[in-house]
């Protein structure tokens, strides 16, 4: 039998423990970051693929493709971006061969670090 200041302790550790899986990683940055979630304007679902300055100050590009449904969004998770630059994103229909169109996302000063930047492809 568990005696009842167990299961309050039991009741504490699950909840740190399930806190740890919801919240986001965290971005380890030496600048201020943020991560972009991209919203499909254009009607047709997309392959989505980003560059910029990243939480480090390097310039890097995401090494592939992820999809975002037509009239979608979806959180480009994983990459953080330097606050107070601009991202550059590379769209094409998924799975195709095509060159990528491209669009600018400015992240802006005011955006807060750790946060979630929206920006969107037409």
């Amino acid at each position: 039998m568990v005696r009842p200041g167990l299961k309050a302790v039991a009741a504490v550790l699950g909840s740190v423990a399930l806190a740890g899986v919801v919240a986001p990683p965290a971005a380890n940055a030496s600048e201020p970051s943020v991560q972009v979630e991209v919203c499909n304007d254009t009607g047709r679902r997309m392959g989505v693929a980003i560059d910029g300055r990243n939480q480090h100050g390097q310039w890097t590009k995401m090494d592939s493709y992820g999809s975002v449904w037509a009239g979608g969004c979806a959180l480009m998770g994983g990459w953080w971006w330097s606050i107070g630059h601009s991202v550059q994103i590379f769209y094409k229909p998924d799975a195709s061969s095509q060159q990528p169109a491209t669009t600018w996302c400015h992240l802006e000063t005011s955006l807060r670090d750790g946060s979630t930047k929206t920006c969107r492809i037409r």
